[in-house]
């Protein structure tokens, strides 16, 4: 199918689950090309495999590329740091970098079911859940009355990744999940 204008298509590098392949190349057609660890559907001979991107690519020339069937995730299901580990951990264990990424995931998204299970830390203030104390507690420093402040905010919790993006980091939520004075729990 030739491209046209109104159909911008890009190339992108995907790993597949087939022991000792190595990268392939396939072309996203009229959506943004998929980010480095999100899942797509593929053709691959006759069957459609669930693969995961590893960055753009360059068109090889000459090649007659098939289209991604399907974009599985708009974010990246694995983090880019665990797909540069599992693409290492596969050449260097020769085992091809599709069985590595593969290993990496939980075996509901190696079948590329939407709804694979993933997690989301969510901090809440304890108040809402045990009672806790004021914000002006003397026992709190400056960045645990923010991350209060930003809790009263969400009386339903608030994942920890928009946290962090919101300058309360780990340091400052995990010592206060286990200590109930600071008033705040992290599920």
């Amino acid at each position: 199918m030739p491209s046209s204008p109104e159909t911008p298509e890009r190339v992108i590098a995907v790993a597949v689950p087939v022991p000792g392949l190595g990268l392939l190349s396939y072309r996203v057609r009229g959506r943004p090309v998929p980010p480095k660890g999100a899942r797509v559907l593929v053709p691959l001979g006759a069957r459609t495999v669930t693969g995961c991107v590893v960055g753009p690519e360059a068109a090889p020339e000459g090649a007659r590329l098939r289209d991604v069937v399907e974009v599985l995730d708009d974010q990246p299901f694995l983090p880019p740091d665990v797909v540069d580990l599992a693409l290492w951990v596969g050449e260097y264990y020769a085992s091809g970098p599709g069985d590595a990424l593969a290993v990496a995931m939980p075996p509901a998204a190696r079948r590329g079911e939407k709804t694979s299970f993933r997690t989301t830390r969510i901090a809440v203030l304890a108040s809402a859940v045990e009672g806790a104390g004021p914000a002006g507690d003397p026992l709190r420093g400056d960045r645990q009355r923010a991350a209060i402040d930003l809790l009263r905010a969400a009386p339903e919790g608030m994942a920890v990744a928009q946290l962090a993006r919101r300058g309360v980091g780990a340091e400052t939520l995990f010592p206060a999940q286990w200590d109930p004075k600071l008033g705040i729990h992290v599920t």
